[in-house]
């Protein structure tokens, strides 16, 4: 079992929350009502400069079919992004619990486990970039 740690909220942590939530619940629901294959709203300037995709090319494309429950989609836009939707989700949801209980909410994890877990997820992203590279 992880064990949890819990410590009071002050209020400019509070906000903070508000402010991730209702920043996240905009960028879910513009990907739900916005295609971006039919407005090119921000333009990648990696990919205008190099020709190539950067290691996030796809991810709005990836959301969108995500929010449209196509997940295969989904995964061809951009590998890595259902994971980041979900880890958006579970923050969000984090953070409506913290609120709710009024105390922060944390894993007690030894640091060499979060970097390995930080360190592995960066080159698991930037392994499927390259690959991507190469195939372009």
């Amino acid at each position: 079992m992880i064990p949890f740690e819990s410590h009071q909220l002050s209020s400019a942590q509070k906000l903070n929350r508000y402010i991730f939530i209702a920043g996240i619940l905009l960028i879910l629901l513009f990907t739900l009502f916005w295609n971006p294959e039919r407005a090119n709203l921000l333009p990648c300037y990696f990919h205008e400069i190099t020709g190539h995709s950067c290691p996030s090319c796809g991810l709005t494309r990836s959301f969108h079919a995500i929010a449209q429950l196509n997940f295969q989609q989904s995964f061809e836009f951009h590998p890595m992004g259902m994971i980041v939707y979900f880890a958006l989700m579970v923050f969000v949801l984090k953070f409506i619990l913290e609120i709710v209980l009024k105390k922060e909410i944390r894993l007690s994890l030894k640091d060499w486990v979060k970097k390995f877990a930080i360190g592995g997820l960066l080159f698991v992203w930037m392994g499927l970039w390259i690959i991507r590279l190469l195939h372009e």
